[in-house]
């Protein structure tokens, strides 16, 4: 039984996955001067490499115990996962602040 604060699971979804959106932003927002994306290509590779750690952590770490059918499931936005949303956002991001923050 997951936790949901008596919200429902759907809602609950949802608002892990804004919280996890919000904090990834802050936190990147905070050491962007430090990432040293002073370019186009860096951005996209920074995001890249971020997208990809954050998938291979969460299939062969976090995810390890499910069959490759249920960790799909966990990324299925059309049944209230919003989880791939998340990860679109993590490999995303550091390109879409780097043009917010050129013009």
């Amino acid at each position: 039984m997951k936790a949901t604060l008596g919200i429902g699971e759907p809602l609950a979804h949802r608002l892990s996955s804004l919280t996890a959106i919000a904090l990834w932003t802050a936190f990147t927002l905070m050491v962007w001067n430090r990432l040293a994306i002073n370019s186009l290509k860096r951005a996209i590779l920074v995001g890249a490499g971020w997208f990809v750690a954050t998938l291979l952590v969460e299939t062969f770490l976090i995810n390890r115990d499910l069959t490759w059918s249920e960790v799909l499931q966990t990324y299925n936005v059309s049944a209230g996962e919003f989880w791939g949303v998340v990860l679109i956002w993590i490999g995303l991001m550091p390109l879409v602040i780097y043009r917010v923050k050129k013009s």
